[in-house]
Formats: C-alpha cells, structure tokens, sequence
C-alpha cells in the first residue's frame, strides 16, 4: 500500500515508520571450485606488540542538547462581531480547566496539525483549536459550532467526543468512523497525552486522522 505526502507526514510525527518493500533479487550462482592446487605452508602469525593492544584515546562525543517542547496555546473562540464568519476545521481538545496543552503532549499535537495541513496560527486561521473547560463543553461550545459552521470538527479525547455526540459510549467504540452533529462530519480520536502513554494506539490514531482528512476533503459522507 501506498501513502501520499501527507500521510507520511502524519506518520512521521506521530513517531510511526514505514520500511519500504524491497524487490527480491535472484543470487548469482555460486562459481565452480577450483581445482585443488598445493599451497604454500602459510606462515605463523607474529606476535602483536603489548603497546598496540592499549586502548585509543577516543575524543568525547558532545551530549546532545535537549530541546523544549513546544507549547500550543488553544484558542478562544471567536464572538459575535470579530470578523469570523466560518472555519474549515474546528479541533476540540479535553481538558478539565480550559489550560493550553504544553509539554511533550503539546509538541505531538502540534507536529500532527501541522502534518495534516491544518492552519490554527495567526490573527485569521483557517482552523481553530480550542479546549474549553468541562463544564462549557456542551451549551457554550454548542453555541459557537451552530454560528461558525466548521466543515469538520476533530475531538481529541473522550470528554469532548461524548459531549458533542451526547453519548456514553467509551472512546473505543466512537472513533473508527464519522459521525454527524448537526449536519457537520465529527471524528473523535484518541488525546495527545493518551498517546504518549500508549504507544500501541498511535496506528488507530493515525487511521482516525486520515479519516478526518477524507472527510474535510469531502471523499466520506457521515
């Protein structure tokens, strides 16, 4: 199978590798034996010198520099009156307190909007990412999507996916496939930090973003 551009990119940040299939090759066959000829007795080794057994000096490596996370700060969502009419994709990250996410968590979800093409920077991005607090998640939050008409909504987690699709249903079961609020196509996946804590979900996470980008490039219908 084979992946375009963006794709590999995804894969790429969330740390996925793809090895490439190589074709098998046939082996030369092997040269016929040379008749036995006598050989000349070979000579024995000499002994190797006690100095050139000592260990050579090896000039230290320099430690590698560790690098700060990068840190994404949510956005507010745009009022009445501030110019914002309607966005392409509207990203809803769980939190608890409405804090950005930072840390290592902060810099895979920010590899991954970039890798999918996503523009939440600027004074009027494409795409918004928010991460309101528990209790707005479903009548302030409802308020906003049914005003800014996102053609896509992304939720990361399971608190913002049960809220917008008013189910109980664990995460496992939601994500997978694309629902419908409220005429516009929602794909729930899994959160940033969740994945850092279990690597083995990054495959279906990623699957969950190609399906999100099908939908916002409008090959899937809810």
């Amino acid at each position: 199978m084979s992946w375009d551009a963006r794709q590999m990119a995804m894969l790429a940040a969330m740390g996925l590798r793809v090895w490439p299939r190589q074709p098998l090759q046939a082996q030369p066959p092997s040269p016929p034996p040379d008749e036995a000829q006598p050989q000349a007795a070979a000579e024995p080794p000499r002994p190797i010198p006690r100095q050139a057994l000592a260990r050579p000096s090896l000039p230290e490596a320099a430690a590698p520099q560790p690098q700060a996370p990068q840190e994404l700060a949510a956005q507010r969502l745009p009022v009445l009156g501030e110019g914002v009419s309607q966005i392409r994709c509207l990203v809803v990250l769980d939190s608890e307190d409405g804090q950005p996410l930072d840390g290592e968590a902060g810099l895979l979800l920010a590899n991954l909007l970039r890798a999918m093409g996503l523009d939440t920077t600027g004074d009027t991005p494409q795409d918004l990412l928010c991460s309101p607090p528990r209790a707005r998640l479903q009548a302030e939050l409802a308020q906003q999507i049914e005003r800014l008409r996102p053609r896509l909504i992304l939720t990361l987690g399971p608190l913002s996916s049960q809220a917008l699709l008013q189910s109980s249903e664990p995460l496992g079961r939601l994500r997978g496939r694309v629902h419908d609020y409220r005429g516009i196509p929602l794909v729930p996946s899994y959160h940033p930090a969740y994945l850092l804590r279990q690597q083995a979900d990054k495959p279906r996470a990623w699957a969950d973003l190609c399906l999100a980008l099908a939908a916002l490039d409008g090959k899937l219908t809810t």
